[in-house]
């Protein structure tokens, strides 16, 4: 079971670090998704590992579990909000081509005011 958090948890971080480079698109709209569910299964194997192993020890579950948990959460939230951003601006770049593309095709079925009828 450790070796199942451990690697989890270095998947999660390994895509939460190339989420960070990348700028809003498609491929930041995968890594998001991803990060976001890697985050969630790595807080849940963590915490089943830690009951496996007899909780937390008395008086030190804040360092135990609850500051890694908020820290799995983070990291998956952040995912999520990064997916939503990169989904919103894909949305907006293909307005703006169909726009320009109805745009183009108006401009091509009127004729032109500034050329002399012949």
């Amino acid at each position: 079971m450790l070796f199942q958090v451990i690697a989890m948890s270095v998947i999660t971080l390994l895509l939460f670090f190339l989420l960070l480079t990348r700028k809003p698109g498609r491929i930041n709209l995968l890594l998001g998704a991803c990060t976001t569910v890697c985050g969630i299964a790595s807080m849940v194997l963590f915490i089943l590992f830690q009951r496996a192993n007899g909780n937390p020890d008395a008086g030190r579950e804040l360092i135990q579990l609850y500051i890694p948990c908020a820290l799995y959460v983070a990291v998956s939230a952040w995912g999520a909000v990064e997916a939503l951003r990169s989904r919103k601006k894909l949305l907006r770049d293909k307005a703006a081509r169909q726009a320009a593309k109805e745009k183009a095709a108006r401009e091509k079925a009127a004729p032109s005011k500034t050329e002399p009828p012949q």
